[in-house]
C-alpha cells in the first residue's frame, strides 16, 4: 500500500450520476491535465483512512470530472463514496510552476491581513462559477474570502502564510 505521506487531496466526490456507478468530483484545480493521466485514486475521510479503486472511465463536465470505478457498476455502490476527499500519489501533480502553487499546500495556513494581524486558518476552498472563495475559520466561525487578486495579496507557500486585504463588514 501506498504512504499516506505521499498522498494529496485533489478533490471531493459529490453525487453519482446515472445508474451505472459514475461520480462527480469537485476538483480542486482548475488545470484538469492532471486527470487525464490518473490510474488509480484513494478515497476517504483522511490521507491515512482511504480505499484504493482504480479508474475505469474520466470524462470532463465544466469545473467537474466524472470518473467511474471499476468494479463499482451501479449507483448505490458509489453513493456512500460522496463528500468523501480523492487523493491521488504526490508524484502524479509534478511542481506548481513559479507564481502558482497547489490549494492542498496551503489548507491549514495561517491567515493575516496587511497588517500582519492573524484572521484564522484557511479550511476549505469553494469553487464557484465566478471565482473560488476561501473559508477560513476564525476562532469558530467562518468567514468567506473571494480569493481574487483585490483581496489575497501575497501567498507564501513555504511560510504556510497569506496575506489579504480586508474591507469593511468582511469579518463580521
Amino acid at each position: 500500500m501506498q504512504d499516506p505521506e505521499n498522498r494529496v487531496a485533489v478533490g471531493t466526490i459529490g453525487k453519482a450520476i446515472g445508474l451505472h456507478g459514475e461520480v462527480m468530483v469537485q476538483a480542486f484545480q482548475s488545470d484538469a491535465e492532471h486527470w487525464r493521466t490518473v490510474e488509480r485514486v484513494w478515497v476517504g475521510n483522511a490521507a491515512t483512512a482511504v480505499e484504493q479503486h482504480e479508474i475505469e472511465a474520466i470524462r470532463f463536465a465544466k469545473r467537474k470530472v466524472v470518473l467511474k470505478f471499476r468494479g463499482l457498476q451501479t449507483r448505490e455502490a458509489v453513493e456512500s463514496l460522496k463528500n468523501k476527499f480523492v487523493f491521488v500519489d504526490l508524484k502524479m501533480l509534478g511542481v506548481p510552476t513559479i507564481g502558482t502553487y497547489r490549494i492542498d499546500e496551503m489548507i491549514g495556513a495561517s491567515v493575516v491581513d496587511e497588517s500582519g494581524s492573524e484572521i484564522g486558518v484557511l479550511k476549505d476552498v469553494l469553487r464557484l462559477p465566478a471565482n473560488d472563495v476561501w473559508a477560513v475559520d476564525r476562532d469558530g466561525k467562518e468567514v468567506l474570502i473571494p480569493a481574487v487578486k483585490e483581496f489575497v495579496k501575497d501567498v507564501r507557500v513555504k511560510e504556510r502564510k497569506v496575506v489579504v486585504r480586508l474591507i469593511e463588514g468582511l469579518l463580521e
